[in-house]
């Protein structure tokens, strides 16, 4: 049964020539987007990375336990997304 929290993220995989960007999106409210710094193996083929930019509504500001909380399961929805043989929730551009 998949986790119904995890299931509020969408992660999309942004590529521009040689760069990639990988952004974990929580898509109900509040909005906030982690961005990734993917780390890839000798295939090319993503198998983790490390956070890079954190991106959240002005009005939720200053409420750090919830950020805190939602970024943590925003790491744990894109590992467990690279570990998964078919990644659900994951769109590439």
């Amino acid at each position: 049964m998949e986790n119904v929290t995890l299931s509020r993220f969408l992660m999309v995989e942004r590529h521009e020539g040689e760069r990639v960007t990988v952004m974990v999106h929580h898509v109900s409210k509040p909005r906030l987007t982690v961005e990734f710094e993917p780390r890839f193996d000798r295939d090319g083929n993503i198998t983790g990375g490390s956070l890079k930019r954190i991106r959240g509504e002005n009005s939720w500001n200053g409420n750090y336990a919830k950020y805190n909380r939602l970024v943590g399961q925003a790491e744990k929805f894109f590992q467990r997304s690279l570990d998964a043989e078919t990644p659900t929730h994951r769109f590439e551009i």
